[in-house]
């Protein structure tokens, strides 16, 4: 993995905020994903445990004006993709981690009645 200057991400000061604070979190691995396909630039900031099982891809879109109230993020088990919608984006970054923690723990049964299910 190449590690890349927090200054030269395409990440906006909350997302780049939220990356520390997930890289603090002792036994979670997180990196930024940046890929660009007919010239849209997909952002995602990819969690997961140091186990391997479930992994947590957080949306970023690059235009902080356009991008919804709400984070984002697929949960990725066993090559299934699931969206869901967690906290506001200006909320406190405690309840974003926990979201991304309740993404990579909990049964999809516990999710829905914490989160909305997008698809």
């Amino acid at each position: 993995m190449l590690a890349v200057p927090l200054d030269e991400l395409p990440l906006d000061d909350t997302t780049s905020d939220l990356l520390t604070r997930l890289r603090c979190c002792g036994d979670l691995q997180a990196y930024v994903l940046s890929v660009t396909c007919a010239g849209e630039v997909d952002c995602r900031i990819v969690v997961r445990r140091t186990r391997p099982g479930t992994t947590v891809e957080l949306l970023c879109p690059q235009d902080a004006d356009a991008a919804p109230q709400h984070w984002h993020a697929v949960r990725v088990v066993l090559g299934t993709r699931c969206v869901w919608r967690g906290p506001l984006r200006g909320d406190d970054p405690g309840r974003v981690l926990r979201f991304v923690d309740d993404l990579l723990g909990l049964p999809p049964s516990a999710l829905r009645r914490r989160y909305h299910l997008l698809g």
